[in-house]
């Protein structure tokens, strides 16, 4: 199953207020025709990852404005599913530590007119200069290890960069 993602690299605007931030989030979502069902976090000295269901409430706000927040993400999941990183629809992943904000589309949803009014919305949370990554790839392996460098992109198979940007301003 192929994956579409849009990727940013550089410093995350930790000043916006948490309730544009979910506003923004639950609208590219909503774009697609799909909900937030799933979320997780990582504070630092504490244990990270556990995926939970979505309620927009106070649990959700107390994590986001806690200083020590690393990372938030966001998932579009089936009733059904198994692995939250294969079997989201869609994906948006916030990562304050590595200066990343990625956000990763099944591409049976995708809604290519849709695409530049998500990357004008996730260009609001990061800081310029930045650098902007679009790319397709299966999601076997793994868009967001791609996304973090984990790698060398040689040994991704399936990775094709359709852009790979710097951006000096939001453009």
């Amino acid at each position: 199953m192929n994956t579409f993602t849009v990727s940013y690299n550089g410093k995350i605007h930790k000043s916006i207020e948490d309730e544009k931030l979910i506003d923004s989030v639950e609208r590219i979502f909503h774009m697609f025709d799909k909900e937030i069902t799933h979320w997780s976090y990582s504070i630092t000295d504490k244990t990270a990852g556990k995926v939970r269901k979505y309620k927009r409430g106070k649990v959700l706000f107390k994590n986001l404005q806690n200083n020590k927040l690393e990372w938030v993400s966001f998932y579009a999941l089936p009733e059904d599913y198994r692995t939250a990183c294969f079997d989201y629809y869609i994906f948006i992943s916030i990562n304050y530590k590595y200066e990343r904000i990625t956000a990763v589309f099944d591409e049976g949803i995708l809604k290519g007119e849709k695409i530049e009014i998500v990357k004008q919305t996730l260009r609001d949370y990061v800081q310029f200069p930045c650098v902007e990554e679009v790319y397709t790839m299966d999601k076997e392996e793994t868009p967001i290890l791609y996304a973090a460098k984990v790698n060398p992109s040689s040994s991704f198979k399936t990775l094709k960069i359709i852009s790979n940007q710097k951006l000096d301003k939001g453009e």
